[in-house]
């Protein structure tokens, strides 16, 4: 009698709705298994178009299907699918954080410098200077003019921490011919700024910038070069950077490992070239 009693108290009774709820986390449970564990990734974006489409817009699974969905396309080459899915969840106000960054990763894909020489003068805000997501706590950009009197620029508001370096960033997608130099011209606000060119390859791997930081001066603007040829690698084992492999391009802001003192801090960016 004790155990048939404790048996029917462990019951759990569903409503028609808690039930339909729970089917549809199970799909997606089963669509993120069909692409993890069997590798078929044209299957789960299938299951997850198909959530996208019947869920209604407030419903608590459709952030996490949007999301899957953009990452399934991403990972298949559909990166202008995946914006559009991040689009959608983003403006849902549900998937700030995860989908802005990966948001980002795809436009820094879509935007990525494939043939040279490009230069941006930031007339317009097409360009493909890039603030990641994730240092957003410590800076953002916008293009604007640094004074009524001059051209816009690239205007990049950031914080000197010593924890972590800011830094802007380009994509590159087998530029063709291999960039051999950056250049560009920036100026710092009420004091002297310090910035450092990075690259890594599609290995993963980072090359830096020889010798002392770039100085920026905040009297009138610095103009900054560097060659591909010149970069030296992060790890001293490494082979050096070969340019057609290039990924990533940094600038990074390292003031605060040369010396400033942490606070606010911004740059006026122009005239940026790769060739």
């Amino acid at each position: 009698m004790g155990a048939c009693a404790l048996g029917i108290v462990g019951i759990t009774l569903w409503s028609p709705a808690q039930a339909q709820e729970q089917t549809h986390w199970n799909d997606l449970q089963a669509a993120l298994l069909t692409e993890a564990a069997f590798g078929d990734q044209a299957g789960a974006i299938r299951e997850y178009e198909r959530l996208v489409r019947d869920l209604p817009g407030d419903h608590a699974v459709l952030p996490q299907a949007l999301y899957r969905l953009a990452e399934a396309r991403a990972a298949t080459g559909d990166f202008d699918g995946a914006r559009e899915a991040l689009l959608v969840s983003i403006r849902s106000g549900t998937c700030a954080s995860p989908c802005q960054a990966l948001l980002g990763r795809v436009q820094l894909h879509l935007d990525a410098v494939r043939t040279l020489p490009v230069q941006w003068t930031f007339d317009d805000s097409n360009h493909g200077l890039f603030h990641p997501w994730e240092l957003d706590d410590l800076g953002t950009v916008r293009v604007q003019p640094a004074s009524e009197t001059e051209n816009p620029a690239l205007m990049w508001d950031t914080t000197v921490d010593i924890r972590a370096n800011d830094r802007l960033v380009v994509g590159f997608k087998n530029a063709v011919p291999p960039p051999r130099e950056v250049s560009f011209r920036m100026q710092s606000a009420g004091r002297r700024g310090a910035i450092r060119i990075r690259v890594t390859d599609r290995d993963g791997q980072d090359y830096l910038q020889p010798g002392a930081a770039s100085s920026i001066d905040p009297r009138g603007p610095t103009t900054v070069t560097v060659r591909m040829a010149d970069l030296v690698p992060a790890d001293p084992g490494q082979p050096p950077l070969d340019p057609s492999a290039i990924h990533r391009l940094y600038i990074e802001d390292v003031s605060a490992m040369n010396g400033s003192e942490p606070g606010p801090m911004w740059y006026a960016l122009d005239d940026f070239i790769i060739r």
